[in-house]
């Protein structure tokens, strides 16, 4: 389980402010602003902590999705200590003087920030974009696309001088799309690109060719089995 809090640097307890302030503060330390001079290596890094960022701060910043985030986050909890307490019981025998050994293990930890669940996430959406004729589209350049929308909003909102969020009167305006809203969105945006003109590359062309074939029965289908896979905790 990847743990929102220690990605933001607030704690479980952290306000609404807190938690807006600190994403605010640790996205200026990845955002794409600071891409041009990295290498492609270093690039692939900024861009994956922007994103697992924006994850953190799109649970943690809605009450609804961070009740059910927190829940599951005591379980996990829970599950620690437990483990914990098991290996704290473990003794190992020496072979002399028949003493006893405490031996102690860590719990099980969080997952890394950039762990394996992002590129599992990668991955499939890849795969999604490559079966229905997106495979032009860099899924990771698509998730720091929303990253960076949801950034920006926050970041027009935002009082420099009084550092203070000036969101209750524009409630409206703090709407975003999801990181699955962004994925739909790119399927809409290749419909319509059956209707331009010119000449374009011979690739996309053959990329929308077999995306002619494609319903959206099927593309709801595959969206919703990712959010049942990766927006748990919505």
């Amino acid at each position: 389980m990847v743990n929102y809090y220690q990605i933001l640097k607030v704690s479980p307890q952290a306000s609404l402010d807190e938690i807006r302030k600190a994403f605010r503060r640790e996205a200026k330390q990845c955002h794409p602003d600071l891409y041009h001079n990295a290498s492609p290596e270093e690039k692939q890094k900024l861009q994956k902590q922007f994103v697992v960022l924006t994850q953190a701060y799109e649970h943690l910043s809605d009450p609804d999705r961070r009740r059910a985030y927190d829940r599951q986050f005591d379980r996990h909890r829970t599950q620690q200590q437990k483990q914990q307490t098991r290996t704290r019981t473990s003794y190992t025998k020496t072979n002399t003087s028949h003493t006893y050994t405490k031996t102690q293990s860590s719990p099980p930890p969080f997952e890394d920030p950039t762990d394996e669940t992002l590129e599992d996430l990668l991955n499939e959406v890849e795969e999604l974009f490559s079966r229905f004729g997106v495979g032009f589209k860099d899924p990771l350049q698509v998730l720091v696309d929303w990253a960076l929308r949801v950034f920006t909003n926050l970041n027009n909102l935002w009082d420099e001088e009084n550092d203070t969020f000036e969101g209750a009167k524009n409630k409206e305006k703090m709407k975003s799309h999801s990181i699955f809203e962004e994925i739909e969105e790119e399927f809409q945006n290749l419909k319509s690109q059956y209707h331009t003109t010119g000449h374009a590359h011979a690739k996309r062309r053959k990329t929308q060719q077999k995306a002619k074939n494609f319903s959206n029965d099927e593309i709801n289908r595959e969206l919703q089995e990712l959010k049942r896979k990766y927006g748990k905790f919505r």
